[in-house]
This record gives C-alpha cells, sequence and structure tokens, in this order.
C-alpha cells in the first residue's frame, strides 16, 4: 500500500515537472541563452513584431522562450581602464539570417560591435543585441539591405549608435532601441536612406541627434518622442527625423495612425479619413487599391513622388483626389489611367514625368491643379473631359509634344503659363465659356496655326487677352458654325463625321 502512494506522488511531481517546462521553456533561466550556443535554427516567429522582452539573457521575459545566440562570429579582444571585453568584428561562418549577438564570447562580455562589422551583408534579416553592448561602430551594418529588423535587449547599455551604423538598410522597418536604454547618442547619417522606417521611438535618455541621422528616410511618418529633445513637424534638425512626419508623440502609448495593407500599399488615417501615403513594394505596374478597409481614400501629396521604377498606374474607383506631387519626378512613369470618382489632380502631381506618354482621364474630375502636367517632355495628347472647370497656371508648361488641345467648355479662364513652350501644339479649341486668357498663357507656340473657337467673332472680342499670348491671337481664327457656313464673311469650322474640327 506504501508503495502505492509513492508511485502515485512520484506521477504527480512528473506531470508538474512537464507542466512547468512547457510553461517556461527550455533551460534553467540563468543564462544559458547568454554566451554562445548552437546555431539559432528555432522558431524565432514573433521577434520582428516585438512581442517579445528580453533583458540580460536570450530568454523572453514574458514568454520564457529561450534562443539559441549565433555562432561562427567574429570577435576581438579590446581592453578599457583595465576592463577586457569582446568585441564582435565580422560575421565569420555564421549563416544565420535572424542574427542574436550572444552577451559573452569566451567569458568576455560583449561591449561592441566593431566598425563595418556586418557592412553589406544582405542575407541578415534581422538582429537582436545584448543589453552589454555599449557601442555600434561606424558603418557596422551600413548597407544590409534585407535587414528589416533591428532590436536592443531591455536595461540596454548602449550610449552611441555611430555615423552610419545603419545607413541605406532600405528594408529596415522595425527600430526598438529597448525599455530604459541609456542611449544618449544618435550619430551622423546613422539611418540615412533607410526607406522602409515608418516609425521611430526616441528614448528618454537621447541628448544628440546628429545631423543627417535620417535623411532620405522618406516613409518616417510617426516619430514617438520621449526624449527632452524638441522635435517640430517638417524640421530639417535635429537630424531630418520629423522632416517628413505627419505624428508627433511624446507618450509610447499613443496609438499609431498607420496601416499597410498586404499587398504594401501604406495608409493614414486622420480625422476618419483614409490617405494612401506610400507603397513599400517592388511592381513597377500599379493598380492602386479600390478601397482602404472599405473606405475610399485619397492619394496623399508626394505619395509615389520620385518612384524611380514606377512605369504605370491604373488609378480605380474610390480614390477621391491625387495630392500635391503625387507622381512627380518619376522618369520612368509612362501611363496613367484616372477613373471618374477623382475629383481633382493636386499642383505638381506629375510634374517633370518626363517619360509620360498618355494620360486617360474619365468625366468626373473637376480641377487640374498648378504645374500638374509641367515639363512632361513626352505626353502627346491628353482629353480633358467637360466636367473640368478650373485649370491652373502653368499645368502644361514646356509640354513640348502635346500636338493638340480642346479645353473643356465651362472654363472661364486660362491660368497664365498653362500652354507655357508647348512648341508642337499646332491647334487649341477653346469654348464660349473663356472670359479670360492670363499672361504667357499660350507663349512661345510656333507651330500654333490654328484656334478653333466656339462662339461668334464678337465673343471672341469681348475676351481678356493678357499680355505674351501672340502665338495664339496670330493664328489663324474659325468660329464655331456646325450647321453650314454663316452669310457672314469670315473662317468658320464644324465637328466633321469623326470628331475632327474642320474649317469650312
Amino acid at each position: 500500500m506504501a508503495n502505492k502512494k509513492w508511485m502515485s506522488l512520484l506521477s504527480l511531481l512528473v506531470m508538474l515537472s512537464i507542466l512547468i517546462c512547457s510553461c517556461n521553456g527550455s533551460g534553467d533561466g540563468n543564462g544559458s541563452g547568454n554566451e554562445e550556443t548552437t546555431s539559432n535554427t528555432q522558431d524565432t516567429s514573433g521577434i520582428d513584431s516585438c512581442d517579445h522582452r528580453y533583458e540580460g539573457s536570450w530568454k523572453c521575459t514574458l514568454c520564457k522562450q529561450e534562443l539559441g545566440t549565433s555562432v561562427g562570429l567574429e570577435y576581438s579582444t579590446a581592453s578599457s581602464f583595465g576592463f577586457n571585453f569582446a568585441v564582435v568584428t565580422g560575421i565569420g561562418t555564421c549563416t544565420d539570417t535572424d542574427l542574436i549577438i550572444p552577451y559573452k564570447h569566451d567569458n568576455l562580455i560583449v561591449r561592441e560591435i566593431d566598425d563595418c562589422a556586418f557592412r553589406e551583408c544582405n542575407t541578415i534579416t534581422s538582429v537582436l543585441l545584448p543589453n552589454t553592448v555599449k557601442d555600434v561602430g561606424i558603418g557596422a551594418f551600413s548597407e544590409c539591405t534585407s535587414l528589416a529588423s533591428v532590436t536592443f535587449a531591455d536595461y540596454s547599455q548602449l550610449d552611441t549608435v555611430n555615423v552610419e551604423a545603419f545607413q541605406g538598410c532600405k528594408s529596415l522597418e522595425h527600430v526598438d532601441f529597448g525599455a530604459d536604454t541609456s542611449l544618449r547618442v544618435i550619430g551622423m547619417r546613422s539611418f540615412e536612406n533607410c526607406t522602409s522606417l515608418t516609425s521611430i521611438t526616441i528614448p528618454k535618455n537621447v541628448k544628440f541627434i546628429k545631423s543627417d541621422s535620417f535623411l532620405g528616410c522618406k516613409n518616417l511618418f510617426e516619430v514617438y518622442n520621449l526624449s527632452s529633445l524638441e522635435i517640430v513637424k517638417g524640421a530639417e534638425t535635429p537630424g531630418h527625423i520629423s522632416y517628413y512626419a505627419l505624428d508627433l508623440y511624446t507618450s509610447a502609448n499613443a496609438e499609431s495612425k498607420l496601416w499597410k495593407s498586404a499587398d504594401e500599399y501604406l495608409f493614414y488615417k486622420d480625422n476618419n479619413a483614409w490617405s494612401l501615403i506610400s507603397y513599400m513594394g517592388s511592381k513597377t505596374e500599379l493598380t492602386l487599391p479600390a478601397s482602404c478597409q472599405g473606405n475610399s481614400y485619397r492619394i496623399y501629396e508626394n505619395a509615389f513622388k520620385k518612384s524611380n521604377n514606377l512605369t504605370s498606374v491604373t488609378i480605380p474607383d474610390g480614390v477621391e483626389t491625387i495630392g500635391k506631387s503625387a507622381f512627380a519626378y518619376c522618369p520612368n512613369l509612362t501611363n496613367v489611367t484616372i477613373s471618374s470618382d477623382v475629383t481633382s489632380i493636386g499642383e505638381s502631381a506629375f510634374e517633370d514625368c518626363s517619360e509620360l506618354l498618355s494620360v486617360t482621364v474619365s468625366p468626373g474630375l473637376k480641377e487640374i491643379g498648378a504645374s500638374a502636367f509641367k515639363k512632361c517632355t513626352n505626353l502627346t495628347s491628353i482629353e480633358i473631359p467637360n466636367s473640368v472647370t478650373s485649370i491652373g497656371h502653368d499645368a502644361f508648361y514646356d509640354c513640348e509634344s502635346l500636338a493638340g488641345i480642346t479645353i473643356p467648355n465651362g472654363i472661364t479662364t486660362i491660368a497664365s503659363y498653362t500652354f507655357f513652350d508647348c512648341s508642337s501644339l499646332t491647334s487649341v479649341i477653346l469654348p464660349n465659356s473663356v472670359t479670360n486668357i492670363e499672361e504667357a498663357a499660350f507663349h512661345f507656340l510656333e507651330n500654333i496655326t490654328a484656334v478653333f473657337y466656339g462662339g461668334t467673332e464678337d465673343e471672341w472680342e469681348n475676351i481678356e487677352i493678357g499680355e505674351d499670348n501672340y502665338y495664339l491671337t496670330r493664328a489663324a481664327r474659325y468660329y464655331y458654325a456646325p450647321d453650314g457656313v454663316p452669310d457672314e464673311e469670315g473662317n468658320y469650322w464644324h465637328y466633321n463625321a469623326i470628331g475632327v474640327p474642320t474649317p469650312w
């Protein structure tokens, strides 16, 4: 009977030990993950989403998952004030894509990441750094183009992220300096051109953000400033960190307004209105989403500006407006299709898209902003729908390949420089709604030969025409007569059977 009791008690203890191990993970919790262990082959999913928290060892303080650190890294030994420590000097024979730096090597604390230690290691996708690291060296991870996540353990002794430490890490989306870090200095150009970075938290102890630290981080839209530094939206100092910022927060708990779709479109919600602010993917031919979480949206200013690889874009129903400079300076963009839901094309929206050949615009558009198609030097034609009531100044400035244009009925003013230096323009159709042609609206049109006016000669005489429109006024002018040649002498025109303006 006593043996049966002991057997029952032993079984109960075994079951309890199994439960404890399954809850706490492997290891004794005393830092067995601190030094180099076997290669990092276990599941590290969740690291990038920052679900795990680490302090002295690579055992998560929340779920107790223990990580094996990366082996095969190269080290050197350094000394400071009689204290010897290890410095990580390179990737060595390590093949890990998720790099986990140990806090000890050969019983020496890992204190520094050496200059250029992992420069251009393009296989690395994430890195975890222990809280013993005080210094990330010059160019330590620069040009690691696949690096997407950098996490420092909590209570980090980190003091300085050095010059160009993460420069050119174009895939870097997540940077976590850890809770209660000692970080004081973010060095010059340390995160320059990290174009996938959308949000950053500046820890409370940071005293210096050096010049150009975040230069070229065009998608850095949210800054959580827990430091005492003065950071202002749109400012170049300190370090361009807030140059592109849409929101600045002083609480780490402030809710983000950003949302990224599965197909890599980044949206921003403000006052219950959604805006498409960037595309983070790599496709060159785009059909934009029809909605954002079931809602219509606008294309925000600069959203696709300088997208060098973009060749064509279709803007579907569900998009309300195209913002300022939204597609400006896209040197390889050739074709644009705009749906009828779009009511406004903003200022400089397609400015200097030098390879743009064709633009298809559906009825529904009301406004074409100033400089909207300025310097689209290969644009040969655009049909402006009759729904348009406003065309801004310089809208088609220097569209030197544009051969013909029809101004829609309802336009009252042709703004200054609208068709300036459209040197291939041979004819223009003007409606009788036009009452004002501003300065140089049609200047330097050496090849224009015909103006097809939609009204009478008396109506033409009442148009206020500004200076430097000589090329327009010297061209042969025809007055609209749809039903045949009037009895009065003069030049008249009509639309022929295929809709081409034709003199009688």
